[in-house]
């Protein structure tokens, strides 16, 4: 996660639970504007781990991600949660309930987020992102995709959040 422009020092902690990987980072700026950003990866079942290690590593996520979101209007969860048979363009979950995408789609709808990427994150593959974006206002972020870095098969995801609801007008009023 890489956050610039003239942000204040927030506190950076990473929540660990067994094999969760789960990041918040409150970030506030000059006017105290306060958002809180949250990456989370879910690994696919590959076989690393039992069955039963790999669901208590999702419903952990889950549950942290949970009072994560529950806590904070302004907040920006992402990351690759690998739920790729959710149909996030049409809200539809299309997964068996109980299963790892259900639990995803029912969570991140459940706490009205609204989820942004429409397009695959990965340059072979898959026709689903496997990288997610979510916000409580569409209209809260601007979101670019670039190349992968390095060897990765995964695109750079860019957000751009605004900080204040509603925009001001930068071009000057050449009449007076």
């Amino acid at each position: 996660m890489f956050i610039s422009s003239k942000q204040s020092e927030g506190e950076c902690g990473r929540k660990g639970f067994y094999l969760l990987e789960v990041l918040a980072v409150e970030v506030a700026t000059e006017e105290n504007e306060k958002i809180t950003v949250i990456t989370a990866y879910v690994p696919p079942f590959i076989g690393a781990w039992t069955r039963a290690s790999h669901e208590d590593m999702q419903n952990e996520t889950l549950q942290t991600l949970e009072k994560l979101t529950r806590g904070s209007n302004r907040i920006l969860p992402c990351g690759g949660f690998n739920c790729k048979e959710v149909d996030w363009e049409g809200m539809k979950s299309g997964c068996e309930e109980g299963s790892w995408g259900a639990k995803v789609f029912s969570q991140m709808t459940e706490n009205a987020l609204y989820q942004h990427i429409r397009e695959p994150t990965r340059v072979r593959g898959e026709d689903n992102p496997s990288r997610l974006v979510f916000t409580r206002k569409e209209e809260e972020i601007d979101i670019t995709m670039g190349s992968p870095l390095g060897k990765s098969d995964h695109v750079v995801v860019a957000c751009d959040v605004w900080l204040k609801y509603g925009r001001e007008s930068i071009v000057p009023n050449q009449r007076q």
